[in-house]
């Protein structure tokens, strides 16, 4: 028995006219989940020997579930009916008497009720709670939905900061995205991050997610002791460190003019409206000095509205503060999140169908020395690749009598 061996015990999809279609035979198997993402994704792509893609016809909206069993670990990852719904199916140009190859692609169901949700009153109040009722509270059903209903669970945690915003019209997850970087964690602030896995939707602070204790521990080892679940297989470190395109976001430096809708007037006030990384020390154990002071030279304008009358100027609900206020906080954001991910280590592990993205692992890597005689791998003390990674992406590839699970890791070398 080898850590790549699976069982398929249930592929299929389902379809409320013609019942249950099983797609197991040659399958291909990804599964996607991704911090940046609000759904998780399946694909499947499998031989149709028997015509089904033409003869059902397969539309979207059919049910999509899998059990696989993985006899050395135990485990069982299953999709339920409650999880992925079929999105976009896809074939080749080129059908053969022995069938032709199809890839199925699906989604998870909130994200197709989203698109029918349009947000049409005043939300004020705690960020995490108004998160709540998005995805969970209020109406589903009618001509205008005002929340996506999910069954799903939730886990939040409230933001220290309130906000007032009138909805406009948006979609459920649009403004969920857009109400991230301006929710506030205690005096710091990184953001907010909302995201699926397979346990439900999350949404909480980038702070608590990388304060999180390691769930799993994988080690890089030359001599792999055959039955060890918790070896790293590949790995390979990215850096995406771009500075002329960080420039052009004003990552750096940037300055926020407000037209104030009560008076029609802009404020165009030198020096108070001007925001540099250096002002992130707060938030940031080393901010990037660039040279020749270019990161004190705004290299971005961005204009806000002001509505007294509908909503605060300040970040907490009732109190009228400076107009500055929230768009530092959303600025320190973008400048946390850029750095955040701006490196990046990709690891290749035996599958862990257990792991979720959102969650912290530890990873350990041999130092390197002159004396072979004297190996020994890296840890949280060490000044290396090796430490405590947050799970940005990951995915589950399951193929060809192979199972395993890609990750890709942050960690955050600026923090405070």
């Amino acid at each position: 028995m080898t850590l790549d061996n699976y069982k398929i015990e249930r592929l299929s999809i389902i379809s409320d006219t013609n019942g249950e279609y099983s797609v197991a035979k040659g399958a291909i198997i990804d599964y996607y989940e991704d911090i940046l993402c609000p759904t998780i994704s399946l694909s499947i792509t499998f031989p149709d020997t028997d015509g089904v893609a033409s003869q059902w016809p397969i539309v979207g909206g059919e049910k999509m579930i899998a059990e696989i069993f993985f006899p050395y670990s135990g485990d069982t990852f299953r999709i339920t009916e409650t999880h992925n719904v079929l999105n976009q199916v896809s074939g080749n140009t080129m059908t053969q008497s022995s069938g032709q190859l199809f890839t199925l692609n699906g989604l998870s169901m909130e994200c197709l009720k989203n698109e029918g949700v349009r947000l049409c009153k005043k939300y004020q109040g705690n960020i995490g709670q108004i998160i709540q009722e998005l995805l969970q509270g209020g109406a589903s059903g009618g001509t205008n939905p005002t929340s996506i209903g999910t069954s799903k669970n939730l886990d939040s945690e409230n933001t220290t900061n309130s906000y007032s915003f009138i909805g406009n019209q948006r979609r459920s997850f649009d403004t969920i995205q857009w109400l991230c970087p301006k929710s506030m964690n205690g005096q710091t602030t990184g953001g907010f991050l909302f995201f699926e896995t397979l346990d439900g939707y999350v949404f909480k602070s980038v702070d608590t997610l990388l304060k999180q204790s390691p769930v799993a521990e994988y080690s890089k080892i030359e001599t792999v002791e055959p039955g060890n679940r918790f070896v790293i297989k590949h790995e390979y470190q990215t850096k995406n460190s771009d500075l002329f395109g960080m420039s052009r976001q004003g990552m750096y430096a940037n300055r926020t003019i407000y037209y104030n809708s009560k008076d029609l007037k802009p404020d165009l006030a030198k020096g108070s409206n001007l925001y540099n990384v250096t002002n992130a020390k707060e938030i940031l154990r080393k901010a990037p000095v660039l040279p020749e002071g270019l990161d004190q030279i705004p290299t971005r304008s961005m204009m806000r509205f002001l509505d007294p009358g509908a909503t605060q100027n300040g970040a907490t609900l009732g109190e009228v503060q400076d107009i500055n206020e929230l768009a530092k906080y959303q600025n320190q954001t973008y400048i946390r999140l850029n750095l955040l991910f701006s490196q990046s280590l990709n690891i290749l592990i035996p599958i862990n169908s257990e792991l979720r993205a959102g969650q912290v692992i530890s990873v350990k890597f041999p130092i390197p020395t002159s004396d072979q005689t004297k190996k020994s791998l890296g840890n949280n003390s060490t000044k290396d690749v090796s430490g405590n990674y947050l799970i940005s992406q990951l995915r589950h590839s399951i193929h060809d009598n192979r199972a395993y699970t890609s990750l890709k890791l942050i960690r955050d070398s600026f923090e405070a």
